[in-house]
């Protein structure tokens, strides 16, 4: 798993409660933060050859749970994958992820801007980044996409946001053959009666763009908890099958034991379907488990 040092650090982040105090700055919800004519204008091609000091805009799908201010109870969830997501990234001297801002419609903007973050990781690997009331995880070795999640303090609770987002392929161009997809994955783990834990896995993809079929692996899972403890969590790794539509893919998936059971979707990114993205979430008895995934061919 490229990204499993992400997970870890910010597992710190996700399990200690930083949503319960809401104290101060930080995170922002308001009006929807639309970037300049000339961001758009010279808007890259590649997530690997950004600019350094600039900002772009890329668009794909999320969802989210809501959760105590404790960060340890899943108090509702919004588990529909949306794809009207709108995210905003600047990055810095050295051509990193800086900050961004998540757009969707009916919902205020989160914004973990450069000027309104203390930067935890920014590098090759990705950005983690804190707020008084937020705090951002975004994975960024991927060419053409990027995903992770990111959580805001509401009043006494909280909202703990997954999505993938990037440089979508046009449907014309897709393929006229099969791909495999290899990657990995981002996510949260909420225990039934109490309990949360960061996680990461690895993730395949199968995808037959002649006939239209397709399925999803999740493996080698792992949980982080607060102290950056690795848990092994066997018992979250999940498999499924499902269709591909147009540049979109969504599986029916569910765990080994099936204990827990949902569905993952995604969009297909590169000029021509290079890499694939999107979001999971299976529910059951043992709780809610909810992430997002990235993975090439």
């Amino acid at each position: 798993m490229r990204c499993a040092r992400l997970p870890m650090i910010a597992a710190t982040m996700l399990v200690s409660g930083c949503l319960g105090s809401g104290g101060g700055g930080g995170a922002s919800s308001g009006a929807a933060v639309a970037p300049s004519a000339a961001a758009i204008a010279s808007s890259p091609s590649s997530l690997l050859t950004l600019s350094p000091n600039s900002s772009f805009q890329v668009e794909g799908e999320s969802r989210g749970v809501d959760v105590e201010s404790n960060g340890l109870s899943v108090t509702s969830s919004d588990l529909t994958p949306r794809r009207d997501l709108s995210v905003l990234i600047e990055t810095d001297a050295n051509a990193n992820f800086a900050g961004a801002s998540f757009t969707a419609a009916g919902r205020a903007t989160d914004s973990f801007l450069a000027n309104e973050t203390t930067l935890i990781v920014s590098d090759a690997d990705g950005l983690i980044a804190e707020t008084a009331d937020g705090f951002i995880t975004l994975n960024s070795t991927y060419e053409y996409q990027t995903f992770g999640f990111w959580g805001v303090a509401q009043g006494p609770s909280g909202r703990f946001n997954f999505g993938s987002a990037g440089f979508q392929t046009n449907a014309a161009n897709l393929p006229l053959t099969s791909a495999n997809y290899t990657g990995d994955s981002i996510g949260a783990y909420a225990v039934s009666g109490g309990g949360l834990f960061a996680t990461s896995s690895a993730i395949e993809v199968d995808a037959n763009f002649q006939t239209g079929a397709a399925s999803i692996t999740s493996t080698n899972t792992v949980m982080f908890d607060g102290n950056q403890n690795m848990i092994a969590a066997p018992m979250l790794d999940f498999s499924g099958s499902g269709s591909v539509t147009g540049a979109s893919l969504a599986a029916t998936v569910e765990t080994s034991a099936s204990a827990l059971s949902g569905d993952a979707t995604g969009l297909f990114y590169g000029p021509a379907a290079e890499e694939v993205g999107g979001s999971f979430a299976l529910t059951g008895g043992s709780g809610d488990y909810v992430g997002a995934f990235g993975a090439e061919q």
